[in-house]
């Protein structure tokens, strides 16, 4: 058993995936790796402002009349410091969907909650088109890329170019547009051509200052 195991596990190290795979991962490495920082910073954003929404809810909940605060009135206030920070922090993300047992009950935390839904609003509309912008700036390079390499692997295969070079050439298309990404000239950088000459005298000094 070990040993077919073994042949087994050599034969799916020779075993290729479909072209087509191939070629997506081919344009989607660098602009994929770009789209994660950019959710990644996004959901940072998100969970610290939650973090803020909290600590203001109980603030405001704390510094209320005893009795006639939401800390009181639903029995939170001999609970544990992280009990309503949670309690807290699930009442911010309330704010974007959802619902929680827990309601305004004074002047002051009902006016918290309806500046707090408006701010979050304005963020949820923020958030989703910030992610749409993103999605589609890498939809639009990934199709465009992966055109390029399936006309390339079309031309290798009408023309019957053995599957070894087949695959040197397109990794050494790939190589090669990997490093025009890293190493753009400053001619192809559109908004570059549109900035004031003494912000280009600086960029030209702290490009060739080492």
């Amino acid at each position: 058993r070990i040993l077919r195991l073994a042949r087994f596990l050599k034969l799916s190290q020779t075993v290729k995936g479909p072209r087509w795979m191939q070629e997506s991962s081919y344009s989607s490495s660098s602009q994929g790796v770009m789209v994660a920082v950019g959710l990644s910073r996004i959901l940072i954003y998100f969970l610290w402002w939650n973090h803020i929404a909290a600590c203001i809810w109980f603030a405001i909940g704390s510094s209320g009349e005893e009795g006639a605060n939401w800390l009181d009135l639903f029995g939170y206030s001999r609970s544990g410091s992280f009990f309503q920070y949670a309690t807290c922090y699930h009442w911010a993300l309330s704010l974007f969907a959802g619902s929680i047992d827990i309601n305004p009950v004074n002047l002051s935390e009902r006016l918290c909650a309806v500046q707090m839904q408006i701010i979050a609003f304005v963020i949820s509309i923020v958030l989703v088109s910030t992610i749409t912008t993103l999605m589609t700036q890498f939809q639009i390079v990934t199709v465009d890329r992966a055109k390029a390499f399936a006309d390339l692997s079309r031309y290798l295969y009408d023309h019957k170019i053995s599957r070894s070079l087949s695959s040197r050439i397109q990794g050494g298309a790939l190589r090669n547009l990997e490093e025009n990404d890293l190493n753009k000239h400053e001619s192809s950088i559109e908004l570059l051509k549109i900035v004031t000459e003494p912000l280009l005298i600086e960029l030209h000094y702290e490009l060739h200052a080492e």
